[in-house]
């Protein structure tokens, strides 16, 4: 998949991984859902959404690892990134702790990333 935008291009495979500014994940979510629009309706009845998750002081991310964090069991969302206080991504890693401050870029269907924000 490749989308362009605003002179942003953000190409996703089997072998890439996207790391772009807030702009660019922009254009990578709206990419996802245009694909996700394309897909067999068994495949596209859940609406997938790229969305950020910051974490507070009273966040009950803070301080876990990310995979101790539930995000991915629990609310089956899968964390494409993670963005530190300085604007820096990193890629996420399962031992990667997640530290007040820190905005977790997280994709999934509509309904599970809207029950995990509320």
């Amino acid at each position: 998949m490749c989308a362009e935008h605003d002179g942003t291009v953000v190409e996703v495979d089997a072998a890439h991984v996207v790391v772009a500014t807030d702009k660019g994940l922009e254009t990578f979510g709206a990419a996802l859902q245009k694909v996700s629009a394309e897909l067999p309706e068994d495949l596209a009845q859940g609406e997938m959404v790229l969305r950020r998750l910051p974490v507070s002081e009273d966040s009950i991310f803070a301080g876990k690892a990310l995979k101790d964090s539930g995000l991915r069991n629990t609310y089956h969302c899968l964390v494409v990134g993670i963005e530190k206080p300085d604007g820096t991504l990193h890629t996420p890693h399962a031992s990667l702790p997640l530290e007040v401050g820190d905005t977790i870029w997280l994709v999934g269907e509509h309904k599970d990333v809207d029950a995990l924000l509320a």
